[in-house]
């Protein structure tokens, strides 16, 4: 029996966020947004997945661009 998509604490999105920003210091830290993304995708947040992988590619840009 299905009971539909299991609950997500709104702590944990916020963590998928920060991980995401995290990549403003640490470019390869794009994999953990990455992963977060990823499991809020499968829990059925695909708005808040897509932008924390957004983001997280986002951040990996330009901290690479401010490395150069």
């Amino acid at each position: 029996m299905d009971n539909g998509p299991l609950p997500v604490p709104p702590q944990a999105v916020v963590v998928a966020y920060l991980l995401a920003a995290l990549c403003l210091l640490i470019p390869l830290a794009v994999i953990g947004s990455t992963f977060a993304g990823t499991l809020l995708w499968r829990r059925e947040l695909r708005p808040h997945a897509a932008a924390v992988i957004g983001l997280g590619v986002a951040c990996m840009v330009f901290g690479v661009t401010a490395l150069r």
